[in-house]
């Protein structure tokens, strides 16, 4: 029999995964199609995933490019995505993120936030949560056709840096107002191979802060074609922080910006 670590990692991964990534708690917003498949590459590497599923239930349409199946419709997200992954280290809550402040939950050391929601209001409070409740990073996430984007905000580093305050500031100037993307939920315009590509960027990231590597502050991806475009650290001079920025222009759902965060998903209004 195949002996597991804590956390339900198989022995052999050990020397892949670092224990900070292993002893990690990470909290999931949004159980589509990015958090879906996210939970699906976290829960067999990290301690203990807790999905926030907002209550939404598995529809028809959900199957398609979801991580759920006909025997799921009717089925919270949370609660099937806990009947898929049974015996892994899955906690599903049938509450938006964050919580009611006034409901107590112990999260452990080692706290890891990450964002699959499509409000950009949602985004911001959750990002704001993730500083004041001590989390070491926070990623968020989104897509659009064949086009995703995964942002890094690292709040504490294990090597001892903490910039978290100034690094999130960064991160929320570059959030649009809601008034100039299409309010265009990911799970209607995306396809599955996108949320896995953004699942298994999101397990990277998180394996990467633990080992001390820097993370790009953003990597926008168009799965089609096979471009990437990064935006390398955070403080990174205006003039210098996207790499490929001249592609930009041809990945559906960009926008290019003067923000600091230079690039922005959603559909221009």
């Amino acid at each position: 029999m195949t002996q597991l670590l804590p956390g339900a990692v198989a022995s052999r991964q050990s020397q892949i995964i670092l224990p900070g990534a292993r002893d990690a708690t990470v909290v999931i917003a949004g159980a589509g199609m990015l958090g879906s498949w996210t939970a699906h590459a976290l829960v067999r590497m990290v301690a203990k995933v807790i999905m926030f599923d907002g209550a939404d239930l598995v529809e028809d349409v959900n199957t398609g490019n979801q991580a759920y199946n006909g025997m799921h419709v009717g089925m919270g997200k949370g609660e099937a995505l806990s009947a898929s992954l049974y015996g892994l280290p899955i906690e599903a809550v049938a509450e938006k993120f964050p919580p009611d402040p006034t409901i107590p939950r112990a999260i452990a050391e080692g706290l890891v936030v990450v964002s699959c929601v499509d409000d950009l209001a949602a985004r911001k409070a959750i990002a704001e949560w993730a500083l004041a409740n001590n989390a070491d990073l926070f990623i968020d996430t989104r897509a659009q056709g064949e086009t995703a984007a995964v942002l890094c905000v690292p709040l504490r580093s294990p090597l001892g840096s903490d910039e978290g305050e100034e690094r999130l500031a960064e991160y929320m100037a570059g959030v649009p107002e809601e008034s100039e993307v299409e309010d265009v939920a990911c799970g209607m315009t995306g396809t599955a191979f996108v949320g896995m590509w953004v699942a298994q960027r999101v397990a990277m990231s998180i394996n990467n802060h633990y080992r001390g590597l820097d993370n790009p502050a953003m990597i926008v991806y168009h799965v089609g074609q096979g471009i990437e475009v990064t935006r390398e650290m955070y403080g990174a001079k205006p003039d210098a922080e996207v790499q490929g920025s001249d592609v930009i222009p041809s990945l559906p759902g960009v926008v290019h910006t003067n923000r600091p965060g230079g690039i922005e998903i959603g559909t221009p209004t």
